[in-house]
């Protein structure tokens, strides 16, 4: 036993378990939405793309998630048209997260005048976001601060050029080439500046004189956007005919009390996407438009910079409040990440979402157990039975074992997500790893009639053992490979996790046996 744990191949298998375990103590193993429970929340792309575009709209949502640093959420393409998010767990804080990523495109633009000065696709750097919480307001202020490539930069000045004062408008997820329908009183609030204030007092209230904004919002969210007015909901269908075949969408913001079913059906029948915006608890009608039209802030352009001459380092500001500054850190994160994923080459809309409850999540990983008992036991059986010795089969069951571990330790280090698939490639791995040491048990064991024939050197037939071994792992992991690279849903997984297993198999496990056996079969 004392030779067994000094030789070099063991002490390395020792050390990956203790490792593994330890990995797992702290960080833990993430476990998929099978098995822990959580939302599965279904995408709808705006149309059927090709393989190349779902990779890369995929790519840009985990790139999204990721860097909020969510990494127990599973993103896989379903058919050339839908998107399929898992979201382990139950926290509504993650969950909540996750849907706002999610339901925003990224197409950010600033615009000046309603022209477009600076698009996302210009940004080259966002630099780390600055909180501000100001003693004299009840906001926390906030700014995101990025740098646009030099040809980015002239663009800017030339349509900045003679501006000086006017607000530069970004925009997050404008809605392109859309009616938006609106009442005759949020309308008419669109048309003053939003810096009037009214004063009260205990006996009365003073109001300030509307002021007539000199920089109206209907020209600044661009001309292919329509703002309509309607008095009665039931003239809504008549106003929109004039817009059919020239704008693809139509956003009514309305309660749901306002317009009925009927109106929206006549509204889909006419050709038009529909959408409704609900207004939010005590949500004014400024705030409520600016956030339907992807709105952020609107800050104004200083005099050195309507010059017209372009900066050499072209770097600019997003700036923006919220009301607490937990609320701000949330926010300037996820602008921060919109903007350096940059634009999902497809619109996409949730299409539906559904939660799966933890406790089959259990139950599904009380019977893997069950099963994987089972079949430690079914393989410490047949082994016993194949050897009749007890010295072989348990260093056979000792080095299984101790694959699991290390196949869950590398999960653990590497934030991968362990699902039923992921589970079907661990046991795929440990069968293989069985095969491999009953190869290795008999070319060391040659049998005939209860005696050994030593046709070779116990080193000379372990490493015949090894050539076959090799040869079989190298195989396997060739079959495997497309189907972890072709992110082919739960294969990618199996695929994955079988590679995994296998590549800890031929550089820490069997080697690890070899010499076990080497050791144990001498003295025998």
């Amino acid at each position: 036993m004392i030779k067994i744990l000094k030789n070099g191949r063991v002490l390395i298998l020792i050390l990956a378990v203790i490792f593994s375990i330890t990995a797992i103590y702290f960080n833990g193993i993430s476990t998929s939405l099978d098995l822990e429970g959580g939302t599965l929340v279904t995408l709808e792309l705006e149309r059927a793309v090709t393989a190349d575009v779902m990779q890369d709209t995929v790519t840009r949502l985990e790139l999204r998630l990721n860097r909020l640093g969510i990494s127990d959420v599973n993103v896989r393409p379903w058919g050339d048209s839908n998107i399929m998010v898992e979201v382990s767990g139950t926290s509504a804080e993650k969950e909540a997260s996750v849907i706002k990523i999610l339901q925003e495109q990224g197409v950010y633009e600033a615009r000046i005048d309603g022209v477009v000065a600076v698009r996302g696709s210009d940004i080259v750097r966002v630099d780390a976001p600055e909180i501000v919480q100001s003693r004299y307001q009840p906001v926390t202020e906030w700014k995101v601060p990025f740098t646009i490539t030099r040809e980015a930069g002239q663009n800017f000045a030339n349509v900045a050029k003679g501006k000086g004062g006017y607000p530069v408008d970004m925009f997050l997820d404008r809605p392109a080439n859309s009616v938006i329908v609106m009442n005759n009183s949020i309308y008419s609030s669109l048309t003053v500046s939003p810096l009037d204030f009214n004063i009260s007092g205990l006996d009365a209230e003073v109001t300030i004189p509307q002021i007539v904004d000199p920089f109206p919002i209907e020209k600044r969210v661009g001309n292919d956007i329509k703002l309509l007015a309607y008095t009665n909901k039931a003239d809504i269908p008549n106003l929109l005919k004039s817009y059919v075949g020239t704008k693809e969408r139509v956003i009514i913001l309305a309660d749901e009390n306002e317009i009925g079913r009927d109106i929206f059906n006549q509204i889909r029948d006419m050709g038009f996407k529909t959408e409704r915006e609900t207004r939010a608890e005590n949500e004014g009608d400024y705030a409520y438009f600016t956030r339907v039209v992807g709105l952020m802030s609107s800050p104004r352009l200083s005099e050195d910079l309507a010059t017209g001459e372009a900066s050499a380092t072209p770097a600019y500001v997003i700036t923006g409040t919220s009301e607490t500054p937990p609320e701000a850190a949330k926010e300037t994160s996820s602008l921060k990440i919109i903007l350096q994923s940059g634009a999902l080459p497809v619109a996409t809309n949730i299409a539906g979402k559904s939660f799966i409850s933890p406790t089959l999540g259990s139950e599904f990983i009380r019977q893997v157990l069950i099963a994987g008992l089972a079949a430690l036991l079914a393989v410490a059986a047949i082994v016993f039975i194949r050897y009749r010795k007890i010295y072989i089969a348990l260093p056979i069951l000792l080095i299984s074992f101790s694959e699991v571990i290390i196949i869950l330790g590398v999960a653990s280090v590497i934030h991968w997500t362990i699902d039923l698939a992921a589970m079907a490639g661990i046991i795929a791995a440990i069968g293989t790893g069985v095969d491999h040491q009953i190869v290795i048990t008999d070319e060391s064991i040659m049998e005939k009639g209860g005696e050994k024939r030593k046709r070779k050197s116990i080193k000379k037939r372990v490493e015949h053992a090894f050539f076959i071994i090799f040869t079989s792992a190298f195989t396997t992991i060739g079959a495997m490979a497309p189907l972890a690279y072709l992110s082919l849903g739960m294969l990618r997984g199996f695929a994955v996790t079988t590679i995994i297993g296998l590549l800890i198999g031929i550089t820490i496990t069997r080697p690890a046996y070899g010499n076990i056996a080497k050791i144990i079969l001498k003295n025998q």
